[in-house]
């Protein structure tokens, strides 16, 4: 393992906590990852607007390039792997169908099982929220939907919409008494 020092922060690390840099003589940057990342956090903060409009050009002269690299970091798999899943669940949520172009967030999430790369399929938005708040657990959802499917227990009184007649609402003078 060859070490290096870092100019900026003066620590002794390994070369694979350095950049590769093909114009210095040993390949590497001079500064460690975790320099570069810091200057880098600092100048955005300072330059905001100036990163922000280079981020936007970059994605516009890159149309898909970010998505690819989040399927491919995160998930281990191509965008045309999530394609082929997407043509597979007929253009739409694994779960409702909703197709893509109707969704939240204009893309499906993938969804699979956390801690490994076994994808299931993709979700939108809601379906993907709605079995993250069941914990992914089958038995919950199932519960879930027999509760759905059994009748109301009473009946109460509906009132017209933004009159708030509970006690904790009147108290603090957010509804009509």
């Amino acid at each position: 393992m060859i070490e290096k020092v870092c100019t900026k922060c003066e620590e002794k690390k390994s070369t694979d906590d350095f950049v590769r840099h093909r114009r210095s003589k040993d390949g590497f940057s001079s500064w460690c990852k975790k320099c570069h990342c810091l200057k880098s956090k600092e100048y955005r903060e300072k330059n905001l607007d100036k990163a922000r409009a280079r981020e936007k050009q970059y994605k516009e002269a890159n149309p898909g390039n970010h998505r690819r690299s989040h399927l491919r970091k995160t998930y281990g798999i191509e965008l045309e792997d999530y394609e082929t899943l997407l043509a597979d669940q007929g253009g739409g949520c694994a779960i409702c169908g909703r197709a893509e172009s109707n969704v939240i967030k204009s893309v499906l999430a993938v969804d699979h099982i956390a801690g490994t790369l076994k994808i299931r399929g993709l979700l939108c938005f809601a379906c993907n929220s709605a079995i993250g708040l069941l914990d992914h657990d089958p038995e919950r959802l199932v519960k879930a939907m027999e509760y759905l499917a059994r009748e109301p227990v009473m009946e109460g009184v509906l009132y017209p919409q933004g009159i708030h007649r509970d006690r904790r609402y009147v108290d603090r003078g957010l509804a009509a008494e």
